[in-house]
């Protein structure tokens, strides 16, 4: 009984990280270290003006006078939706590396300071 349990709490767990959402800590971590990347990456920052967040994350492209793609989803609706859809949820700053996302201003900005070579 008690190995029987054992086994299916392990392949509720392999499921549950198995089916987590791409926006989750695993995948974050997963972006956090693609530190050495070979060719450059498809980059898209959404954000919004008013998000201190965003604000912080804009605030370093400016200081390391880099920038990347980027989607004020205040008032762009479409935006908005292509957020929800590729991370489950509208929440800015995210940083869309390769179609995968990452929120997190301190993550974003980690990623930043490690790919600079990939930033116009």
């Amino acid at each position: 009984m008690i190995k029987r349990t054992i086994f299916s709490l392990a392949i509720i767990t392999a499921l549950f990280f198995t089916m987590s959402p791409e926006g989750s800590a695993l995948e974050h971590s997963r972006l956090s270290k693609q530190a050495t990347l070979t060719e450059k990456p498809q980059l898209l920052l959404y954000y919004t003006p008013w998000c201190p967040y965003s604000q912080k994350v804009l605030n370093y492209l400016t200081q390391i006078k880099k920038t990347v793609p980027m989607k004020n989803i205040q008032n762009d609706t479409r935006g908005k939706e292509e957020l929800k859809k590729i991370g489950g949820k509208s929440q800015v700053p995210c940083l869309v590396i390769n179609g995968k996302a990452m929120y997190e201003s301190a993550d974003i900005i980690r990623w930043l300071s490690q790919n600079q070579a990939f930033l116009d």
